[in-house]
Parts: C-alpha cells; sequence; structure tokens
C-alpha cells in the first residue's frame, strides 16, 4: 500500500508540474514584457500590446492561441533560430493569429503560423518611416497565410504551404519564398516584386496578378496555372522564370496586355499559354526547349481553337535560350538579388546599383541576345552607374560586373524604342 500511494503521490506531482509549466496570459499587456521559453507554452486568448510597448518572445516558445495577438501601434520582437522556432497554433475560433495594427520596429524571423481559421500573420505598419521583414517562417494549413494592408514590410525567405491562400494583397516585395500545395499561393499581386520563388503543387494557381508587378527568376510546376493575370492586368513585367508542368503556363484574363512576358523557359504544360480576353497577345522571345514553331502553336489555346478570344503571337522564339546565357565570362542566370536596376525596360538610360562599400574599382561587360560583348565599362569606383543607350539597338542584354577580388553580380535589361 505505501509503494502504490507513494507511486501516486509521484503521477499527482508531475500533472501538477506540467499544468504549472504553462503560462495562461489575456487581454491587455501595459509594460515591456518577455515571453520566456522557461514559461513556454503560453496559452493565449485575446491579447492586445498597447501603443509603445514591446512585447519580446523568446527563441523556442510554443504559442497556443484560443484568441489573436494583437500588436497595437506597438513593437513584436519574435526572433528564433534555425533550431528553436517561436511557433504560433491556433487552436480555436475566427481571429488573425498576430495581427500587426499598426506596428512599428517589430521583428520576425524564424517563427511558425498554423492552423489559423483566418488569418495567420495580418500586416498593416504604422507609418511608411517603419519597415518590416518576415523572413525564414513558415505558414502552414491556415485559411489565409499572410494578410497585407498597408506600410512597409517584405517577404523573404519563407515556406507557405497548405493554405487556402499562402498571401493575399501582396502590394510588397516577396523574394526566396516556397508556396506549396496551397489552392493560391499569392492572390492578388499588386505594385510586387516578387523574385527567386517558387511555386509547386498549388491547386488553382501559383500567382494571381493584378497589374504593375514585376515576376523575375521565378519556377513554377505542377500548378493548375502557373500566373493568372486578372482584370486591369496591365503593367507587369514577367521575365526569367521557368513554366514546367503545369496545367496553364500563363492565363490572360485582364482587359489590356501585360506589358512584357518574354526569356521565360515554357516546357511540358498541357497548355502554356491561353486567354480569356478578346484581345491580341504578343508572348514573342520565349524559350519554349523547341524550335518547332508547330510545336509550340499546338500548346498555346487561343482565337484559333476559340474565336471569342484574341490570338497569342508567339514569334520569333527565343532559340538562344535567353534565361541562361552563357556569356566570356560564364552562364547568366535568372536575377541576382545584390542589384537593382531601374527603370527596366528603358528607352535612353538607366540607373545600376550595388554594394561597393570600400569603393573598389569594378568592372562592367555588357552583351547582346546572342552573346556577343558591345560594351565594357571599366574603373568603377562607387555602388551606382548610369547605363546610357549609346546608339544600343532595342532588345535583351545581359551584364556581369566584375567587383574586387573577382565577386560577380550578373543581371538582364532590356531596350525599348
Amino acid at each position: 500500500m505505501k509503494k502504490y500511494i507513494h507511486l501516486l503521490s509521484i503521477f499527482i506531482f508531475m500533472i501538477i508540474q506540467q499544468a504549472s509549466s504553462q503560462t495562461y496570459v489575456s487581454g491587455g499587456i501595459y509594460s515591456n514584457t518577455t515571453w520566456t521559453l522557461a514559461n513556454s507554452p503560453y496559452i493565449t486568448n485575446n491579447i492586445v500590446v498597447f501603443p509603445n510597448v514591446t512585447l519580446t518572445i523568446e527563441p523556442g516558445v510554443h504559442i497556443e492561441a484560443t484568441g489573436g495577438i494583437e500588436v497595437r501601434q506597438a513593437t513584436i520582437i519574435a526572433e528564433g533560430t534555425t533550431s528553436d522556432s517561436i511557433i504560433f497554433n491556433a487552436n480555436s475560433s475566427s481571429f488573425p493569429l498576430l495581427n500587426l495594427n499598426e506596428a512599428h520596429s517589430s521583428k520576425i524571423s524564424f517563427c511558425s503560423f498554423q492552423n489559423a481559421s483566418l488569418i495567420g500573420l495580418k500586416i498593416k505598419m504604422y507609418s511608411p518611416a517603419d519597415s518590416l521583414v518576415v523572413r525564414h517562417s513558415a505558414f502552414l494549413n491556415n485559411f489565409r497565410g499572410t494578410t497585407y494592408f498597408d506600410g512597409n514590410a517584405r517577404i523573404d525567405s519563407c515556406h507557405y504551404e497548405n493554405n487556402s491562400s499562402g498571401i493575399v494583397q501582396c502590394y510588397i516585395p516577396v523574394s526566396n519564398t516556397l508556396f506549396k500545395n496551397n489552392a493560391i499561393g499569392i492572390e492578388v499581386a499588386h505594385n510586387s516584386t516578387i523574385l527567386n520563388c517558387s511555386f509547386d503543387s498549388n491547386s488553382v494557381a501559383g500567382i494571381q496578378l493584378t497589374y504593375n508587378n514585376e515576376i523575375k527568376n521565378c519556377h513554377f510546376t505542377y500548378n493548375h496555372i502557373g500566373i493568372e493575370s486578372q482584370s486591369q492586368g496591365a503593367g507587369s513585367v514577367i521575365q526569367f522564370n521557368t513554366f514546367e508542368n503545369n496545367n496553364i503556363g500563363v492565363k490572360l484574363e485582364d482587359e489590356y496586355p501585360v506589358n512584357t512576358i518574354s526569356c521565360n523557359t515554357i516546357c511540358n504544360n498541357t497548355v502554356s499559354f491561353t486567354t480569356t480576353r478578346s484581345y491580341n497577345s504578343n508572348v514573342s522571345y520565349n524559350y519554349w526547349c523547341t524550335a518547332d514553331s508547330a510545336a509550340v502553336a499546338a500548346s498555346i489555346y487561343d482565337g484559333y481553337d476559340d474565336v471569342s478570344m484574341g490570338l497569342i503571337s508567339f514569334m520569333p522564339i527565343d532559340t538562344l535560350n535567353c534565361a541562361a546565357m552563357t556569356t566570356g565570362f560564364g552562364t547568366i542566370t535568372g536575377s541576382d538579388p545584390s542589384y537593382s536596376i531601374y527603370p527596366n525596360p528603358f528607352s535612353r538610360q538607366a540607373d545600376l546599383y550595388f554594394s561597393n562599400p570600400q569603393n573598389g574599382k569594378a568592372e562592367m561587360a555588357i552583351y547582346d541576345s546572342s552573346g556577343k560583348s558591345v560594351l565594357i565599362i571599366r574603373d568603377i569606383s562607387l555602388g551606382h552607374i548610369s547605363i546610357e543607350r549609346s546608339g544600343l539597338a532595342a532588345g535583351l542584354y545581359f551584364f556581369q560586373l566584375r567587383k574586387p577580388n573577382t565577386e560577380l553580380i550578373t543581371g538582364k535589361f532590356i531596350i525599348s524604342d
């Protein structure tokens, strides 16, 4: 009997210890507060971080939310690590797991937002002067992974999987991010720059865009639709991407033509391009993994197949694969995020900016679409150079910028008439 009582006491003690390790939090946070790993998990219900207060969450903290966390004109510092991510898990109800309501000076990295029946992360920054970069974070099994409303923000090196929509109202830059097994990877992209991202097996579309987007160096594979350009989808630049093994590579539904769709690799899609509008479209200078124009035409569904649609012109075909051009310095592939060039395309002059903190002398080589060197600029000592047209013909050009100690920056630009 004594042995039985002793074991029962140990069991009761373990239950008490387990219960005491949980921290229950609800209501307002009115002063600077830190949620520690030692007191994790945190069971939260309808938290408001009040203005000018900072909530810091330590790496490895696990948050079980029965109500959302609103950061109201306040700051949240949620920086996990590669081995100890911060987990925001929704247990019930319809609420944003984390609502940045005019938040400022916040940091979010190595976090996981999961199982939200409404929104994982809602972003509305305090002012244009405040910036937020969400890095190395996962958005899993949410209705909407991230919804953006206002402010200076960016998504980098994140992972969206098994959401109804990964990002909604995407008016911000997105880079180096995976969108997999969502219904829609990015829903309503507008004035956004999307670089070096992967869209894999999204059941409706990889990206649904409206207008004035720049989509470069992305990979679209096994989606129902790679890119769906919706109503008023004019002004977007879609270049240096790969579309392969999708049901539809690109679907044009907008009322006006997308400005530039060129230098993409388009292979092995059931339908490469299609349209629902009556306007004609031009998708010349794309690489189709074949020089057979009849084979390319067979992969396009347009007015030749349905007279209610416009015609899609794809000639001339890019037979050189400008999405991966070999030059005298080596191979140029995609877009390098370490530089910016604006405007692109340009008709007279563009400005190239790159990091050169030591003001070491750099050299820039420019090639035409055949790989022929057309211009070399030497003794570049600042992190900025103006590229003059200087009699160059309209078309696609590649450049390599050799920085001190042989570091290379590679990229592409287009000269238009």
